[in-house]
């Protein structure tokens, strides 16, 4: 259940981040409390998952224009989901994904947006991760 969610609130903000080059803090900042406190009271360890918003946040401040606010904040809320390991993958599978779309790009337009949205990526890494984990089973 918890990964229809994630999954829903990545697709949603994918649609957001692509139309209006934003994550609405309307929705972002709730769903970041109520993460927050659940995993505070219920599984502390959890909030390990915070680290790679942390390091995403620094970069923020470091690279002006690197990264967006939104996108921290986003991460921050995916590391609450999973906890640190998982959010750790799927910062790596956002990676990949975001390479083989600018190799993509840059084969057929030859060049590549200045500022592309980064939660289509991670919502990318999201459901990879979950795929990866339907199919582990199966492959033994």
């Amino acid at each position: 259940m918890i990964n229809v969610i994630l999954i829903s609130l990545c697709i949603y903000f994918s649609v957001t981040d692509i139309r209006y080059r934003t994550i609405p803090n309307r929705v972002i900042y709730p769903l970041f409390i109520i993460l927050f406190l659940w995993r505070l009271f219920t599984e502390p360890s959890f909030l390990w998952g915070l680290i790679p918003s942390f390091i995403m946040f620094i970069s923020f401040f470091c690279t002006p224009n690197s990264i967006g606010a939104g996108d921290v904040k986003l991460v921050a809320v995916i590391g609450l989901f999973l906890g640190i390991e998982q959010t750790l993958l799927v910062v790596f599978l956002t990676c990949l994904s975001y390479i083989v779309y600018a190799g993509g790009s840059k084969l057929v337009k030859k060049r590549l947006q200045k500022r592309t949205p980064l939660a289509p990526f991670l919502a990318a890494g999201v459901s990879l991760l979950i795929i990866l984990q339907l199919i582990r089973p199966l492959i033994g």
